[in-house]
């Protein structure tokens, strides 16, 4: 190989990295913000499945309460009848 054509093929090479460049910097950046929103979804849906854990408990020891009220209030009223 002689020097002018490796000059040549040395210029078609530069030539073919700065016409990668913007694909390249399109592709991180695709990459970048499909990160970052999913990021944003998954935190926002990790949210979303606590509160509701957190809504269930509550429900949960609410009804408890409740039918230990409920449970309570009958005995006090048979008891009441019986005195």
């Amino acid at each position: 190989m002689d020097k002018a054509d490796q000059d040549t093929m040395n210029e078609s090479l530069a030539e073919a990295f700065i016409k990668a460049i913007p694909a390249a910097c399109a592709a991180v950046l695709t990459l970048l913000l499909g990160w970052i929103a999913g990021n944003r979804i998954s935190a926002r849906w990790d949210i979303r499945k606590m509160q509701r854990e957190l809504d269930l408990d509550a429900v949960h020891r609410f009804y408890s309460l409740y039918g230990e009220f409920f449970t309570i209030w009958k005995i006090w009223a048979a008891m009441k009848f019986q005195i």
